[in-house]
């Protein structure tokens, strides 16, 4: 019975390494936000002084993001950090901080911002909103 186990422990084993290692590399999950780093890398470089930079999406964790890719000091979070109040899970999602802004939708987009946003679960793009807040051509 020894035996069997270990077998079956090592199959398991095989199994999970052939996932990770050869099916998530040739098949990048949507909830790991694949392309967002260099989206908020780009931006970052074109961003003028004080101008803002809107992610839209998912906005219960896209605070980690611009914390992640541009290593920045969560203590630089939690001074200017704002909040949309918690939500049914009792998770408080930031709804800003520095100069990002986190919003659900496009309808929330401010005028005059730089916007990062996802065109198809691999890709993000960037884009500057006009006086109406409507992505400029």
């Amino acid at each position: 019975i020894g035996i069997a186990m270990l077998g079956v422990l090592l199959f398991g084993f095989f199994i999970y390494m052939q996932i990770y290692l050869v099916y998530f590399r040739a098949h990048p999950q949507p909830e790991w936000n694949t392309g967002i780093s260099s989206a908020i890398q780009q931006a970052e470089n074109v961003r003028k002084t004080g101008e803002t930079i809107t992610i839209v999406g998912d906005t219960h964790y896209s605070y980690i993001y611009p914390l992640f890719v541009l290593r920045e000091d969560p203590a630089e979070l939690r001074k200017t950090e704002q909040l949309y109040g918690k939500d049914v899970l009792g998770f408080t999602p930031v709804r800003s901080f520095s100069h990002y802004l986190f919003v659900e939708s496009f309808e929330n987009v401010l005028p005059n911002t730089l916007v990062i946003f996802q065109k198809d679960p691999r890709t993000f793009a960037i884009a500057r909103t006009d006086g109406y807040g409507k992505i400029s051509k």
